[in-house]
């Protein structure tokens, strides 16, 4: 059986830095739910001591897509910051210029 492989970008937010850091992936969409939580598990190997709560198994990144399963979201709580995972597939992101033109 052939793999739907997709392009996507993924952010990645944390409230105590500035701006938002993007990556690029192709793959599928369980794919991209496994490097979410990767991304969640390194940053709490990286501050372990201030970790409270976050998406630490696939069960636990959100289709934030109603089941469209073209945008996830993981997260990583810490005692005094948090950390926000996104990942969007590129073909369902929006053009600009088309919302600009509706706004």
């Amino acid at each position: 059986m052939k793999k739907n492989n997709y392009d996507w970008i993924i952010g990645v937010c944390c409230s105590m830095a500035d701006g938002i850091k993007f990556y690029k992936y192709t793959g599928t969409a369980e794919e991209i739910k496994e490097h979410l939580v990767q991304l969640v598990k390194i940053d709490k190997k990286n501050d372990k001591n201030e970790w409270s709560s976050g998406s630490e198994t696939i069960a636990e990144i959100l289709d934030e897509s109603n089941g469209k399963e073209s945008c996830f979201y993981g997260y990583g709580s810490y005692m005094s910051y948090h950390i926000e995972y996104m990942a969007e597939k590129v073909a369902s992101l929006e053009n600009l210029t088309d919302w600009i033109e509706r706004n």
